[in-house]
C-alpha cells in the first residue's frame, strides 16, 4: 500500500500523520449513535475533459490512493468518495453551468463533509458561494486567483467577500496563489538584470490581476517596468504594434501573460525580430512544451535560450515525499508516472482523512472539520511543511523557474522563494 512506503520515514519523523501511520478518512454529519456505522461523503469536481483532463485525472488518482491506503476509513468513520466532472465538450474544459450543478449536488447531500476542487480559479468562483451557504469546506489543489482569498492589486470589488455569503470562510488552497508567482517573476527578472522590463497581457480569466500583482511587486522590489500593454497575440498587427512600442521604449525584457500558447510564440518571435537580445518570460500558463519545444510549434532554439517561465508546480522530486509517492503510484497504476498534481490530490485527501480521524466523534460535523482545517499549522506532508493562514492560503511560497530543456520540454532551472 502507498502508506507503507511513505510511512516508515514519515512516522518516525511524525511526517505523514494519522493516515500514513494507521489513521483513516472521514466525512459529514449523520444520525446514529454507533460510530462504526457512520458514513460520510467526500467529493471532487475537476475538468475530466478538455486540455486539463490529464492533470485532473492525476488528482483523482491521488485522492483514490490516499483513501485506498486507509481502507476508506478515518478513525471509525467511513468515507465514500465521488469524482465529479466539471467540464463539457461544448466548453472545451470546465463549464460554469456544470460546476454550479456539481456544487449544488454536494450542497444538497446531508452526508457531504468536503469538496476537493476546483482546478480552475473561475470554477472556484462559481462553486465557493454555493458550498459556503451549505457550510461545506473546499480544498483546491490548483485555483490560484488571489481574489478568492484576499483583496489585492487587480482583484474586483466585493472580493473575496462575495465568495463567502455566510461570512465564514470555507475555501482553502494547497497551491500558492498568484501573488507568489508574481513575486517570483519579478525576483527572476531582477536576478537576470533586466533594466527596463515590459509587460504585455492578452484576454483570459485573470490576466489583469496577475499583471497588477507584477506591477505591485516590481514597485516593491525596484524593478523598472514600462506601462503594461494589452495585446491580441493571435493578430499579426497587434503583435507588430507591441514590438514597435517596446523597441521605442528600449525594453530589454518582456513578460507576456496569456493563455494562447500559439499566440505567445508568435508574439515572442515578433519582439525578437526588433529586439534580438531581449529576454522573454511567461507565467505558468505558458510553462508548456507548446511554447518551449520547436518540434511542437514552440519557440525556435535561439529564442528558447532566452525564455523563462514560472510555475507554483515543481517537479515531483522537488517535494518532500515525491520520490516515495511516485514509487507507490506506479505500483498502483500500472507503472504510470505520477506528477505534482497527483501529489496534491493525495495530500488534499490525506488532509481530510487525518482531520476527521483526529476529531473523533466530531469528525462528521462540517463546522468542526472546517475549523480544524483552518487551524492547520506546521503540517508535515508529502508537499513539505505548511500551514494555512487566516484567509485559507497555504504558507508555501516556493515557485519553480523553468527554461527550455534539451528535449524541448520545460526544465526546472531553479526554485525561487520570494517570501
Amino acid at each position: 500500500m502507498v502508506a507503507r512506503a511513505l510511512a516508515v520515514a514519515a512516522c518516525a519523523a511524525g511526517a505523514l500523520g494519522l493516515a500514513a501511520c494507521g489513521g483513516g478518512s472521514g466525512g459529514a454529519k449523520t444520525t446514529g449513535a454507533d460510530d462504526t456505522a457512520r458514513t460520510v461523503h467526500l467529493y471532487s469536481s475537476l475538468p475530466l475533459q478538455g486540455p486539463e483532463r490529464e492533470h485532473a485525472a492525476a488528482i483523482v488518482k491521488g485522492i483514490r490512493l490516499a483513501l485506498d491506503e486507509v481502507g476508506g476509513q478515518a478513525g471509525r468513520t467511513l468515507i465514500r468518495y465521488t469524482a465529479l466532472d466539471d467540464s463539457s465538450p461544448a466548453a472545451r474544459g470546465w463549464d460554469a453551468d456544470v460546476t454550479a450543478r456539481n456544487a449544488r449536488r454536494v450542497a444538497a447531500d446531508r452526508a457531504a463533509i468536503g469538496y476537493i476542487g476546483d482546478f480552475d480559479s473561475g470554477a472556484s468562483e462559481v462553486s465557493a458561494p454555493i458550498l459556503n451557504r451549505a457550510g461545506i469546506v473546499q480544498v483546491s489543489p490548483a485555483s490560484t486567483y488571489v481574489g478568492l482569498t484576499r483583496r489585492a492589486p487587480g482583484t474586483r470589488p466585493g472580493e473575496p467577500r462575495a465568495y463567502f455569503p455566510t461570512g465564514t470562510r470555507t475555501f482553502l488552497r494547497i497551491v500558492p496563489s498568484d501573488s507568489v508567482e508574481a513575486a517570483a517573476l519579478v525576483v527572476t527578472m531582477r536576478r537576470d538584470r533586466c533594466r527596463r522590463a515590459a509587460v504585455a497581457y492578452d484576454a483570459g480569466q485573470h490576466p489583469e490581476s496577475l499583471v497588477a500583482l507584477v506591477v505591485h511587486q516590481a514597485a516593491q522590489r525596484k524593478l523598472a517596468l514600462t506601462a503594461p500593454r494589452r495585446v491580441t497575440a493571435a493578430q499579426a498587427g497587434s503583435r507588430r504594434r507591441l514590438a514597435t512600442a517596446l523597441r521605442a521604449a528600449r525594453a530589454d525584457c518582456l513578460l507576456y501573460v496569456g493563455a494562447d500558447a500559439d499566440g505567445a510564440v508568435k508574439l515572442y518571435e515578433a519582439v525578437d525580430a526588433v529586439l534580438p537580445k531581449a529576454r522573454m518570460y511567461g507565467d505558468s500558463t505558458l510553462c508548456s512544451s507548446s511554447v518551449t519545444s520547436p518540434k511542437q510549434g514552440g519557440l525556435p532554439v535561439r529564442i528558447g535560450r532566452r525564455y523563462k517561465c514560472t510555475s507554483p508546480t515543481l517537479p515531483l522530486d522537488g517535494y518532500a515525499g515525491g520520490a516515495a509517492f511516485d514509487s507507490e503510484y506506479r505500483a498502483q497504476f500500472a507503472n504510470e508516472a505520477a506528477d505534482a498534481y497527483a501529489l496534491r490530490g493525495y495530500e488534499a485527501a490525506q488532509l481530510f482523512v487525518e482531520t476527521v480521524a483526529r476529531l473523533g466523534g466530531e469528525g462528521a460535523d462540517r463546522g468542526a472539520v472546517r475549523s480544524a482545517l483552518f487551524a492547520t499549522r506546521a503540517r508535515i506532508s508529502v508537499l513539505g511543511s505548511y500551514s494555512f493562514d487566516s484567509v485559507g492560503d497555504t504558507t508555501t511560497t516556493e515557485c519553480g523557474v523553468y527554461g527550455a530543456g534539451a528535449n524541448g520540454s520545460p526544465r526546472l532551472l531553479t526554485v525561487v522563494d520570494p517570501g
